[in-house]
Order: structure tokens, then sequence, then C-alpha cells
């Protein structure tokens, strides 16, 4: 058991030694903040519920007419969209990010608007949502006579039933991002959590088109993240030029079938903002779950470069907020460190195929690992650091390749097992890491804690200390 648990151990040093060498060499811009933990039989019912969700059936796609939101694109894609938030969009709008902002894109997302809170007060998350789906889809050409035109959401409740371009004068109309951006703004004025919401862009598959659209996702404890399509109500079919009446899609449909994304390029709220194409950002843990970091686009469709002057204002403005949210990230390792610390099953020595291994040692190097990586994240890290990370790594990748190679109490499974996350490992070291492979590494460390503290709690390792000191003298 203890030999598993060094060898594990080591795995979890060079993981974050890698972690902590990549992240600073490419000055991403992640953090995030560490939620209470989730309850094991929580966890397991959004698995569950995640796994059962049915596929969109094709004749709610034809009622509803959906596979017009791939078929007219209503965000152009990943590099256009970003050139036009980030550099056009501020040069026809007065809206300017805020000291706790990083990104143009939240600037759109107004929950302290008037409009935005005449529209959601004394209203349900439910009632928002309806009230939504009354707003008309029209494309972007004929309203805005542009392919990409983002309306704040004053604008957009306030002024587009009256613009002469609206086809159907009278009714709130514009866009995909539009409907998105100002429902979250209302589910925010009306309380949700900003941990809880965001808008994100990305690509969907409606009907067998794939094309660029902005939709809005909520967390529940129990379904996880399911998404609102306020764009399924009414719509202006400019083949007819006719408005066309629909129910939409219900609050909670998505909790019981599956949204047809494609791929994710933006998240965002006025709170928080994450690029994933490019790992940038500052958001909450929850927001990195498995079904999001499998959408992540490929870093090699970016041809946009975002200009040197915006570049160093993200960096400025999130390095309050990544202090922060590290701080809190880092709290709950510590804890669970100082846990194993404190508990005198696991700090006797005992020899192992000739090696003397003490918990408690390894217990504080983990915290000393932890620390310094912390510390070397908010302060910055000198060249000497960064090449002290990139050979500490190394060397603890090879040393777990030699333990694994002479170890004889792991079983062959187990052995192919760990093989695997140091050819993963090495893998890393070779090719780099993103933040969100970090984000995941970090989750299985935490884990292997957790099983490591229920085993000190229930008296297990003691008993097979006991049972392999036996052995020994035996």
């Amino acid at each position: 058991m203890y030999k598993k648990i060094k060898v594990v151990l080591v795995i979890l040093f060079v993981i974050i030694l890698i972690g902590a060498f990549f992240w600073l060499e490419k000055n991403q811009k992640l953090a995030v903040k560490q939620e209470a933990p989730t309850k094991k039989d929580i966890a397991q019912t959004v698995s569950q519920v995640l796994a059962e969700r049915k596929v969109l059936p094709k004749e709610k796609i034809k009622e509803l007419r959906l596979e017009r939101l791939s078929n007219f694109q209503g965000i152009e894609g990943l590099n256009e969209t970003d050139q036009y938030v980030e550099e056009k969009a501020v040069q026809e709008n007065s809206n300017q990010i805020t000291s706790s902002q990083i990104s143009n894109y939240q600037t759109f997302v107004t929950p302290k608007d008037a409009a935005v809170m005449s529209l959601a007060q004394g209203k349900t998350y439910q009632q928002i949502y309806q009230a939504a789906l009354k707003w008309v889809w029209v494309e972007d050409e004929i309203i805005n006579g542009t392919a990409e035109k983002w309306l704040y959401p004053n604008f957009f409740l306030t002024q587009t039933p009256s613009l002469a371009t609206n086809p159907v004068l009278g009714r709130v109309a514009s866009d995909c991002e539009s409907q998105a951006y100002t429902l979250v703004s209302a589910l925010r004025a009306a309380g949700m959590p900003a941990d809880n919401v965001r808008v994100v862009t990305g690509k969907v598959n409606f009907g067998g088109t794939v094309g660029g659209h902005a939709w809005v996702e909520v967390y529940d404890e129990k379904a996880g993240w399911f998404q609102l399509e306020a764009t399924s109500g009414d719509y202006y079919d400019s083949q007819s030029k006719k408005l066309v009446s629909s129910a939409g899609i219900d609050y909670d449909y998505f909790k019981n079938y599956q949204y047809p994304s494609v791929v994710k390029w933006t998240m965002f709220n006025d709170q928080y903002f994450f690029d994933l194409t490019r790992g940038q950002g500052v958001a909450p843990e929850v927001w990195f779950d498995e079904e999001t970091i499998k959408k992540q686009d490929d870093p090699a469709k970016i041809t946009y470069q975002l200009p040197d002057a915006l570049k160093k204002m993200r960096e400025e403005r999130a390095n309050s907020l990544r202090e922060e949210l590290l701080k809190m990230d880092k709290k709950e390792f510590q804890e669970k460190i100082n846990l194993l610390k404190n508990k005198k099953t696991v700090t006797d020595g005992v020899a192992i195929t000739g090696e003397n291994f003490n918990s408690e040692q390894i217990t504080n190097q983990i915290l000393s690992v932890i620390n310094q990586l912390e510390q070397a994240i908010i302060q910055g890290a000198t060249a000497e650091q960064k090449a002290a990370f990139q050979k500490a790594a190394a060397e603890g990748l090879a040393k777990a390749n030699q333990m694994l190679a002479a170890s004889t109490q792991l079983s062959a499974e187990e052995k192919a097992k760990i093989q695997a996350m140091l050819d993963e490992a090495e893998t890393l070291l070779e090719n780099g890491i993103s933040q969100v492979q970090l984000l995941v590494l970090k989750k299985e460390a935490l884990a292997f804690l957790d099983q490591l503290e229920k085993d000190i709690q229930s008296g297990e390792i003691k008993n097979k200390l006991n049972e392999k000191r036996g052995q020994l003298q035996r």
C-alpha cells in the first residue's frame, strides 16, 4: 500500500511541477475559485443525469426551425468574433470594462442596467426565460445591416422595437448574441449567482448544419450545466417575410436532452470571462466541467492576435483577481494536507523494498511545492525559477519511472495504469500543458487526497501497514 502511495505521490509532484512551469512559461491567466467540495452522491447524480440525456429529436428541430440557428451563423467565427468584440465593438459603443473585468465580452452583460432590472423585477428565473422567448429572432444582416453586430441589453430592449430596419416593428428583436447576454443579464439581476450562469459562444449543429452561435448555460446542483435557448421562441422568416410564432423550448428541456454544441470558444458574464481556445481568463472551477473541456476548439485555428495594449490591460486587471482566487483555491489543498499530517497512523516509518518511507515528509513536501507554486504564480518567476521547475519535473518523472519498474508491490494492471499517467506527464513536459488540463490533473490530485484521508479515518492504512510489517518480518 505504501509503495503505491509513494509512486502516486511522486507522480503528483511531477504533475504540480510540470503544471507550474508551463503555466508560468506560457504566461496563461487561469485562476479558479474553489467551491465547497461537491458531495460524492451529488457528483454521481450529475454524472448519471448527463449520461442519460437523450439526443435532441429531429422532430423538435423541425418543429421550431432550429436549423436556422446554424444556417445563418449568428456568430461569424472564432477569430472574426474576437476581433469584433475586442476592437470594433469598443469603438462603436461607450461601455468600458471595469477594473474587475478583463475582456470587452463582459461589458455586454449588464445586470444593473435599468431596463434589465425592470425586466427581471418580481420574476422567477423561469418567468424571465419565458419573457425572453417573446423576443423575436431576426438575422443580423436584416435588422443591423451587417454580419456581426452586438447590441447592449438596454438598446436591445428599448430601441429595437422602433428601429426602421426591424421587420417586426413593436417587438424586441435581434440575433442570438443579443438574446443570450441579455437573458444572462436579467437572470443575474434576479439574483442568479455569477458562478451559476454564463453566455457561451461556439458552434452548434442543429439538423446537420454546423454554424456559429451564442447561447446560455445554467448550473444546477443535481443536473449539472444545462442550456437555455431564447432564440427557440418567435422568429422572423426571411424567405416568407413573415413573423412565425413559436412556443419555444421549456426552461428544463436541456436537463433531459443533449444540447448540440460542437465546440465552445468563450464563456462569460459580468464577473467572469474565460477563452477556452487560448486557455486564458478568470473563472470559477465549476465552469470547467468535463463536457466543456471536451468542447475546446483547436488553438491552431487562432489567427487573430489580441492587440498588445489589450493583452497588457488583461494581464494587469487579472492580477488581483488571480491572486484572490488562487488563495481560495490553495486553501483546500492545505486543509487536506494538514489533516493527513495530524494523523499519527501514517507518520510511522516503515521499510519497504529497502527504502525508508515517512508519510509526514511526503505531505510536507507536497505543501512546500504548493506554497512555492502559489508564490511563483502570484509574484512572477525568474528564469532561474522556471529552469528549476523544469529540472525538478524531469527528475521526478525519471524517478517515478525507475520506481515503477522496480516495484514488486503493484499488479500488472496497476503498473499499466500508472505507466499511462507517466507517459502523459512526459508528453506534457515535452509539449506543454493547457490550463484546463492542469485543472483536470489538480482535480485528480484532490481525489487522491480525499481517498487517502478516508483510508486514514477508517484505519485501513494502519491495518495494511501492520500487514506489510508482518510480511517483512517473516
